[in-house]
Parts: C-alpha cells; structure tokens; sequence
C-alpha cells in the first residue's frame, strides 16, 4: 500500500473536505500507512522513506489544508511515533496567526506554573485521573507544534503544581528526543533545589536514571537526584506488585522484534523489543484473568509461537533489550513505568548481552565447542529440519539497502545465493544472537534449542555459512524476499526445495555416515540420471542404490537424513532442469568430481537397466553413455561440461 499513490491521495483529499469531522475515519488509515512507513524506515526497506518524503512535499504544496485538519494528521504521526513533518507544522502555524490575528487582543501575564496546574487539574478530570491518558493526549496535542515550543511546554508542564506533574515528568524523560528530556530533567533539577520532589518519582529516579542515554538530560537528572539526597527527601515505599499468572514470549523475527506478555489478574502487561531499538513499546491492558479478551491475546501470541517462560529469563530477556536501546541512545517506552512497578521489576537494569555472552548463558560449560568434527557437522545438517518445525523461520532474512543493490548486479539464483553468503557474513553477531534467543526460549520448555545454539556457535566461529544450515536458510529466504519483490522470473523456481542444501553439507554427511562415493557429484550424477531416464523410476526402485552403499550397521536416523538430503536434490535438479537451467546442481568442476558425477550416472543405469531402453534413447545417445561410463571408471579422463550439459538438457526435454 505504501508504493499505492492512489491510495495515498484518496486519503489526503478527504482531510481538505469542509466540514472536516473530528475524528474521520481516514485518520485511521492515514495513521497505518504511517506506522508501516516507520517500521519500513527502522528495517531499511525501500518504501518507507519514499512514503514519508512525498507526504512531506505533499503538504508543502498544499494552500487550502485547516488547522484543524492539520492538527488530526499532526496526531496520526504522532500516534505513529514518527515526527511531524515542519511542512506540516509550518501550515498549523500559518492558519493559526490567521486566527489570532481575527480575533480580539487582550492583556495578559504569562501563564504561572499555578495556572497550568489549573489547567491539568480540568484535564485530569476529562480523563478520570488516569494520568497515562493525559500524557499521551497531551504528547499527541504537542505533536503538531514547533520543537521548541514543545519543549518549553515540557518544562512548563513539568514544573506545575499537580500531582500529575510527576508521573509525566517520569514518563518525558524516556521521550525519543534528547532537547524534549533535557527541558524536563532541568525543570525537575530546579524543583529538586526548593525540596520538591514527589515520593513515588524520587524512588525511580535512580532506575530511570540507569535507563537513560549518557548526555545531557542524564546530567541533569543525576544533579537532581544529589539534590534530592542532600535535602534527605522521602522516597515513597514501592507498592505490592500483582501476582504474575504467566508470562508468554515470542521468539524474535527477521528484524529481531519480540514480544512479551505479562498475565496478572486483572490486566496484561505488553512489551515489544526490537533489536537496536531497545524495548520499542510497552503498555498495559485492564481486563481480567480468562476474559475473552485475555483468552484473544493468550491465542494470538500461541499462533506466532510464543512460548511460557519463568519472570527470572524474562527479566533477563527485558535488561537486554533495556541495553541494546541504551547502547543505541533510545531509552524504552515510556509505559514501561507502569509495566515495571506493576510488575515488581523497579530494580531492573540494563545488561548487555552480545551474542557471545547468550552462547555463555546457554553453554557455560563451553560443551559445543569439545564436541567432535563430525558430531558438531552432523548436527548443524540435521538442524535443516527445524525449519519445518518452526514457521517464525519463514520470516528470518535480510532485506537491506546495500543488499537490495548487490542483489540487483546478479544474473541467477546461484550468484544472488553468494551475495546472500557475503553479506551474512558482516551479520554473523546478528543472526547468532537471533539463533540464542530462540534457543533460551526453547531451552525453556524443553526443546530443541541445542540445535539453534550449534549454529550459532558456527557463525560466531567464522563457519562459512553455505556449511551452517540456518545460516544458508537466511541466505535462501535473502534470496526469495527480494526476488519476491522486485518480479524476477526465477523468483518462484521449484529448485529451491533444496534451500539449505549445500555441495558442502552434502558432502560432510555423506562423508560422516562412510559412504565409499563421499563425493557430492557421485549423487548429483546418479539424480541425473533418474531425472532424465526415459521412462519413470519409482522412488522405491533406485533409493535402493543408494541406501544399499551405506556401511553397517546401518542407523535409522542415518537413513531418514539421506533420504531428506536425497529428495532435496532430487527436487532442486528437476526444478533447475525445468527452468531450462542445464548446469548440473552441485556441479562437475573437477576432474575428480566430473569423475564421480559419472560413476553415479553409470550406477543409477546398473540398478535400474530397463528404465533406460527405451526407443527414445537413440544410438548418439548410447555412445554418449559409454563415454560417460570410460570418465567414471578412468578411461577417459573428462566430458567437456557444455556438451554434457547440452545432451542433459536433450535428454530432458525428450
């Protein structure tokens, strides 16, 4: 919708219209597009700075758009946590000096803190005391008006006589702008120096405090909070927090949001993190336990995988996060207040978690790394099939603006699947963590989570990622995202049923299980010949050529991962020869390999002899057969790979 121009000006039109309705119905889906452009922005996609940028130059162009239409797409960003346009606000402040200019002057004094305490006691009132309310009407009012005056209505507001004064004030120093948490901080400094300080903000201070970004604002809080020691200023005790029914937490997505989910009797606390974002928003929900409102979100949250962990790995996921925006200078949501006193958590700090300290956490006894060659090989391949298990998977890939651009330069699958390679390579420390995450929540009930944490131990161990199977499924799904998107012909080939395959995985396990032919190309070469016989092979008929290499004793678990890897080829040859694509999957660059690929040609035909006399294969395809039979057992020493690729590709098509 966002690339939708038409959709766009349908919406913008309707806020020209006169009378204007208070609350129109396009304001909601003004407020969406906006809200998709941001996480558009945040991810690096292509669509969203385009978005915001045309609405900017759209309103700049406009003559005829109201203050008060101004002011209800000023909201919209604001709901959108995006900063209003000053094309925007420039019209807001033109059609407002037209009011003023209209109306009668009167003599007056500057407002006094007094009076704006008036003003938030009528306030306050309009919104039953609820003092989360009033902060976000107020920041949604403030939205639509200069920075500086937004900033000075902060400290104003903040050094008013009302109790709600306080809570704001906790609530604008985690505000997104440094200037915004400065005035704040400042206003508080000064009422800190009278010896006024509410009880409730003064027991938090030291916990927003270790919240905040070091600078300035944090400067001045920290003066504050000396002056509130030196006059020994009360702090109010903490109240009882609720009891905690279960907490739910999803594993992150591709751009590393998660979200968490706290049930309590009767509310439910949610918090969404975001990696480099730090916790991105946090709020709570009145409704009681078994509501159908709480049975909706308990629902919701099973369907994207959510899994029940302890408050104790909870926390642990919550001072991460508190880290990661603190590291990235954004301070958490501002409801996360209400959250972390509801919820007993006011004693919650940052602590940075890299990838390697989650890999600590999961395997402080440094196991993974004492495990053999072929044990540590042999579970990251057979990590392929958590992929079915686990649908968040579909949404792990990247989809960047450098990659976009290198992805653009390819001409096939195989040299996007490269670039892919090359990229997750500057993203190892990313998409380990990603890996660890998952696996604390699955180490939490229980399941697989060795797996995850394998893989991850691979990346941050340099493993070339077309070898670590997650890794190369990132990589695929890079690959499928951006072919998705930009219409290319190949986006949807059936060859990509070998998505995590590589020459390389291959080629470990056939080594790891004993095969004699341990060469990938033998099994490319032995595929081939099933997928171009003449006449059809059923499965059961030439798996047996195969199965029948393996040394004894043969494990079941052995066999279920070489016919998994086996069927996968299978797939991905005859995708590839149906796009016309004739260049053999795992390719035959060797001597050796070419060697190889032709001895499992040769032993598809010795297993399955009538499949290949058939009228079609004519006498200039028998002599080609014999010479690849002289390659396989050293005869001859090569074919030349276009002229074997030619005859495949004729082959196929008789």
């Amino acid at each position: 919708m966002l690339q939708d121009t038409k959709i766009s000006a349908a919406l913008l039109n309707a806020f020209t219209a006169s009378p204007l309705d208070d609350d129109p119905v396009e304001a909601i889906a003004l407020q969406g597009l906006i809200d998709e452009a941001r996480m558009d922005v945040e991810n690096d996609g292509q669509h969203g700075p385009v978005f915001l940028k045309d609405l900017s130059e759209y309103f700049a162009s406009l003559e005829n758009l109201s203050a008060k239409a101004a002011g209800i797409i000023a909201t919209c960003y604001a709901r959108a946590n995006v900063e209003v346009p000053d094309a925007l606000l420039d019209i807001r402040i033109r059609e407002m000096n037209k009011v003023m200019e209209n109306s009668t002057p009167t003599q007056g004094v500057p407002p006094t803190p007094g009076d704006i305490g008036d003003l938030l006691k009528t306030l306050s009132k309009e919104v039953d005391g609820d003092n989360y309310a009033l902060f976000e009407g107020l920041r949604e009012l403030m939205a639509g008006v200069p920075k500086d005056t937004r900033h000075a209505l902060a400290y104003d507001l903040t050094s008013a006589e009302h109790s709600a004064s306080w809570t704001m004030a906790g609530y604008w120093l985690l505000s997104p702008d440094q200037s915004l948490r400065e005035a704040v901080a400042h206003a508080l400094l000064e009422k800190a120096k009278t010896a006024a300080m509410d009880g409730v903000l003064a027991r938090r201070l030291p916990m927003l405090r270790s919240w905040m970004p070091a600078d300035m604002a944090r400067s001045l809080l920290d003066q504050a909070i000396r002056e509130v020691r030196r006059h020994n200023l009360p702090a109010s005790p903490a109240k009882k927090s609720v009891k905690t029914l279960q907490i739910l937490v999803t594993p992150p997505d591709g751009v590393g949001a998660q979200s968490l989910a706290f049930f309590a009797t009767k509310s439910i606390a949610m918090v969404l993190t975001k990696a480099g974002h730090g916790i991105k928003d946090a709020y709570i929900i009145p409704c009681r336990e078994n509501s159908p409102e709480a049975t909706a979100i308990a629902n919701q949250l099973d369907d994207i995988a959510a899994e029940e962990v302890s408050k104790e790995s909870a926390r642990t996921i919550l001072a991460a996060a508190l880290a990661d925006g603190k590291t990235n200078d954004v301070p958490p949501a501002h409801g996360f207040i209400d959250i972390a006193s509801l919820f007993g958590m006011e004693d919650l700090r940052p602590n940075l978690m890299t990838a390697t300290d989650w890999l600590h956490v999961l395997d402080p006894e440094g196991m993974i790394g004492q495990m053999t060659t072929q044990l540590y090989g042999r579970r990251i391949n057979q990590s392929v099939y958590l992929i079915d298990d686990y649908d968040f998977f579909d949404n792990w890939f990247d989809d960047t603006a450098k990659l976009r651009k290198a992805f653009e330069t390819a001409k096939n699958f195989d040299q996007q699947m490269k670039l892919a390679a090359l990229h997750l390579d500057e993203r190892r420390e990313y998409w380990a963590k990603q890996m660890l995450q998952v696996a604390f929540l699955l180490k939490e009930v229980d399941e697989d989570w060795e797996s995850l944490t394998i893989n991850a131990h691979a990346l941050l161990n340099a493993r070339p990622v077309e070898k670590t199977a997650l890794a190369q499924h990132i990589a695929f799904n890079s690959v499928q995202a951006f072919n998705h998107s930009s219409g290319e012909l190949y986006e949807e080939s059936e060859m990509m049923e070998l998505d995590t395959l590589t020459p390389d995985m291959l080629a470990e396990m056939l080594s790891e299980i004993g095969m004699p032919e341990s060469d990938p190309a033998w099994l490319d070469g032995y595929m081939h010949a099933v997928i171009i016989a003449p006449k059809p092979i059923e499965p059961d008929d030439w798996l047996g050529g195969v199965i029948e290499q393996l040394p004894p004793p043969v494990d079941e678990a052995i066999i279920m991962d070489l016919i998994n890897a086996i069927f996968a080829l299978y797939n991905h040859i005859g995708g590839s020869l149906d796009a016309g694509e004739t260049t053999t999957s795992l390719g035959t660059s060797s001597p050796s390999s070419t060697a190889a690929w032709a001895r499992g040609f040769s032993s598809l035909l010795a297993t399955t002899p009538t499949a290949w006399k058939a009228r079609s294969v004519t006498k200039a395809d028998k002599e080609f057969i014999v010479r690849i039979n002289k390659v396989g057992t050293g005869e001859t020493e090569t074919i030349p790979a276009k002229e074997l690729q030619t005859w495949i590709a004729k082959r196929f098509a008789k």
